[in-house]
């Protein structure tokens, strides 16, 4: 089914809105879905500046998971989390995957790896049947991919729904930090 999906950016962080849309128009090259900006009520996402009380230390942004009783299609940013663009986008990609059905992969490559910092990321197998089983796919031409093989949505790097910061003195890519994000 065909989605069309209202985002209403209730954010004074600009550079949030435009990564978020970044990141609304990736998912939009793989689902068979649009987005348009809805500043009502009627919207399905909402991306809002979350109470500082949300975040744990080094979390950038939380999202809800669909499953939730409380589920109400937002995505709260840290406004505190001072990051670049790209770590914003890359952080907005991992929230929507749990906005759309996706939860934590074990697979260091794959996009919704709770801890990604760099290097190429991936949809895996496990990824795509999750969201064969809840949305319809874009139809792209593609060679062959076998069962043990991933698909390659994207180069991109992940961020986390903790985005949680490389270390203390925020070094890029020195990744200490480990578990895994509450659920949301």
């Amino acid at each position: 089914m065909h989605m069309d999906l209202g985002v209403r950016f209730s954010t004074s962080n600009q550079n949030v809105a435009a990564e978020f849309g970044r990141a609304m128009n990736f998912w939009a090259t793989i689902l068979d879905m649009n987005w348009h900006e809805e500043n009502g009520r009627n919207c399905a996402v909402q991306v809002l500046d979350g109470s500082p009380a949300l975040f744990k230390p080094a979390e950038i942004a939380r999202a809800q998971f669909p499953g939730s009783p409380t589920f109400q299609g937002w995505i709260a940013f840290n406004p505190r989390a001072s990051v670049s663009s790209e770590e914003l986008f890359l952080t907005a990609v991992h929230e929507l995957g749990h906005l759309l059905g996706l939860s934590h992969s074990n697979s260091v490559s794959s996009v919704m790896y709770f801890l990604r910092l760099d290097g190429p990321a991936f949809l895996d197998d496990a990824d795509v049947a999750a969201l064969v089983s809840r949305h319809k796919l874009r139809v792209i031409a593609m060679p062959p991919v076998s069962s043990r093989q991933s698909v390659q949505s994207a180069r991109i790097v992940d961020g986390c729904c903790c985005a949680i910061r490389a270390d203390a003195s925020h070094a890029p890519h020195a990744a200490t930090a480990a578990g895994s994000c509450p659920e949301h």
